[in-house]
């Protein structure tokens, strides 16, 4: 398998978080179980099998693994937004949707539009245009953001999920429940959630750097309190043990990426 990420159009950057697609060679069995870890979006994404047949689905928030069946010749291209992005851009409550996977998408309109469009196309470049112009409605009539929100996302990120929450509420000068509430509403996850989600996916990212690290190493560089701590975060984020999500990540030719 192949899996890539490319940027959308600048007026979107605010919402849209990233495009994506993936490819699924012949050496990959039919039926095969894809596992995707959780990154704390909700995504709109489209699969195209090697027969034309098109699926259309709405990605939830979520703190768990999503497994999904893939077979060789499968193409899947995909929109992912902010954390606190999605459910403006698609008018729903994004804890509404925490955890679930909406197939065949239906509605909104515009997005299942937008789905069957990328479907159809073969190539980044298609792709990345189609999804720019079907998104710029959308985006323009999207619910304002929750400016406290995106402030604790962009901190969280740029931490990789190691600051503390509690200072992050007073930082906003909101007590730690009225914090945890606003964080809920626009992401659908708990601050807590998405820090832990951030983390392990900031210390599976070595995998791909020249010179990875040891587990011992990345638990102290990523703020786990020892081994078993980050055994038990990848178990219950990833579904995997460390080593077996490290195993899943390097079965994956990956092109441009980022945590």
């Amino acid at each position: 398998m192949h899996y890539f990420e490319f940027d959308p159009a600048p007026p979107l950057a605010a919402h849209v978080s990233r495009y994506w697609g993936m490819t699924v060679g012949a050496q990959v069995p039919r039926g095969f179980g894809h596992q995707i870890f959780p990154d704390g979006c909700m995504a709109i994404a489209c699969g195209r099998s090697a027969t034309g047949e098109v699926r259309s689905s709405l990605v939830g928030p979520r703190a768990e693994p999503l497994t999904v069946t893939v077979n060789p010749g499968d193409r899947f291209w995909g929109v992912s937004f902010w954390p606190d992005a999605g459910g403006a851009v698609l008018h729903e409550e994004p804890r509404r949707l925490h955890g679930h996977l909406v197939a065949p998408l239906t509605e909104p309109v515009w997005a299942l539009t937008l789905s069957r469009a990328m479907a159809a196309c073969n190539d980044e470049a298609a792709a990345a245009g189609v999804a720019d112009e079907q998104l710029a409605a959308p985006v323009a009539a999207a619910a304002p953001l929750d400016t406290i929100v995106r402030a604790a996302v962009v901190a969280l990120v740029a931490s990789n999920g190691e600051m503390e929450i509690a200072e992050l509420a007073r930082g906003v000068g909101l007590s730690l429940r009225q914090f945890e509430r606003r964080f809920g509403a626009a992401t659908g996850l708990n601050p807590k959630q998405f820090a832990r989600i951030r983390r392990m996916r900031s210390a599976l990212a070595h995998l791909l750097s020249p010179s990875p690290r040891t587990w011992s190493e990345v638990a102290a560089d990523f703020g786990y309190a020892d081994h078993s701590h980050l055994v038990r975060d990848f178990t219950q984020l990833a579904g995997l043990t460390p080593s077996e999500a490290a195993e899943r990540v390097r079965s994956i030719v990956h092109g441009k990426v980022r945590p």
